[in-house]
């Protein structure tokens, strides 16, 4: 629905790019899980779905995202897309 202007990593989406190209969401969270943090904080481009954070407090239960981290969700920029486009063009 919404490709091209964002994409959408699932837990075992292998990134292309950054520093850690090559590896997927999964082991980059279990390696750095602040980097996922950065991600989701810092790169408006870089989503998951809302379902991955309850896998990843299953996975490291002392690790707790920011609310800017959880932001935009997929489930949020469904609801708020406009907003995002006028925020992001």
């Amino acid at each position: 629905m919404f490709k091209g202007i964002y994409q959408v990593f699932e837990i075992e989406t292998t990134l292309d790019f950054g520093k850690y190209k090559g590896k997927t969401v999964k082991e980059i969270f279990v390696s750095d899980p602040g980097y996922i943090e950065w991600a989701l904080s810092e790169n408006a481009f870089f989503r998951v779905n809302e379902s991955i954070f309850k896998y990843f407090q299953e996975i490291n239960p002392d690790f707790n995202f920011s609310k800017n981290a959880r932001k935009f969700t997929e489930e949020y920029l469904k609801d708020n897309m406009l907003e995002f486009i006028r925020e992001y063009r």
